[in-house]
């Protein structure tokens, strides 16, 4: 995911990048049963473009996102955890060569661990370079290559890869096409919103969005996704914890900007697992099913 993220640059064009924060907070919704297990999450994002010209931007970033899960069982031989964590800290660089393509360059070091930070083994590594070569105002292609540790398929390997992006003139509609995922938006009136990512293997979003009134609009989602962390004191430092999840929601948002909104959500989340493997096709440990669950979702993004 972060991958396909990065190729897009969503830190904006060159010289043009501004302060991000990012607020997320996922909360269970107490049900009847108190023996179900529950998750809660809250993740922190900030960007700050620290250096910019016409030509360039050089930013750094940092991460927190903490997972804590509740009356995990234990029926299984996978070991139970209270807390995963995701901690990052980042540099990036956009820039425009001679011939006016854009190259990116973003890397990070930190730790993604049921105890972050207690040694090298926890330790995560993330780093990605990106030329986009804008063919027309329509059309343009993305080249990249990217390493990580912690990815959930092929972690540890570089990975090139190759993308061809498509925007309507009209801005109404666009794709990008690529190895391994695909992206495709549409808002054909101005109610409509539609778009479907999809980042093989492992992750899935797709959402219809109706502006009800100005820069309000409802939401309809849907999400699968995986994340992997590191078990601080395994014996294998090839295996890796996993956490799978589906979710489909629905909630309002308001549009405070171009980039800039708040977000409010009902949601369910069920086929909730945990389990530990190599990758996600070659699991070590049984596969521990979660409750499935209500959650409240708050998502405040502001730019300036």
């Amino acid at each position: 995911m972060a991958l396909a993220q990065e190729a897009m640059g969503n830190n904006g064009d060159p010289g043009k990048q501004k302060n991000r924060i990012i607020f997320k907070d996922t909360s269970n919704i107490p049900q009847d049963s108190r023996t179900d297990s529950s998750t809660q999450s809250r993740d922190y994002y900030l960007f700050i473009p620290y250096y910019q010209n016409e030509n360039l931007s050089l930013g750094a970033s940092a991460k927190n996102q903490r997972v804590h899960l509740n009356q995990v069982p234990t029926h299984s031989n996978f070991t139970p955890v209270e807390n995963l964590h995701s901690i990052q800290y980042g540099l990036s660089y956009s820039g425009y060569d001679s011939e006016k393509n854009v190259w990116n360059f973003n890397a990070s070091y930190g730790s993604a661990s049921d105890q972050p930070f207690k040694d090298s083994t926890v330790s995560a590594i993330d780093a990605t370079l990106s030329k986009k070569v804008q063919e027309s105002e329509e059309h343009s292609w993305m080249y990249f290559l990217n390493y990580s540790n912690n990815r959930t398929f092929l972690s540890g390997i570089p990975l090139p890869g190759i993308a061809y992006t498509y925007t309507a003139t009209d801005k109404r509609n666009g794709w990008m096409i690529g190895i391994p995922f695909w992206l495709y938006w549409a808002r054909p009136d101005d109610h409509w919103t539609y778009s479907t990512f999809i980042f093989l293997p492992s992750n899935i979003t797709a959402q219809v969005g109706y502006f009800v009134w100005g820069p309000l609009q409802t939401s309809l989602k849907f999400q699968w996704n995986q994340q992997s962390y590191f078990r601080y004191g395994r014996t294998d430092n090839d295996e890796q914890i996993y956490f799978e999840k589906k979710r489909i929601s629905t909630g309002l948002k308001l549009f405070l900007g171009k980039a800039s909104f708040l977000e409010l959500e009902l949601a369910k989340s069920f086929d909730q697992s945990l389990f530990n493997g190599k990758n996600m096709f070659n699991k070590t440990s049984d596969t521990l099913d979660l409750s499935d669950e209500l959650q409240s979702y708050l998502n405040l993004q502001y730019e300036f």
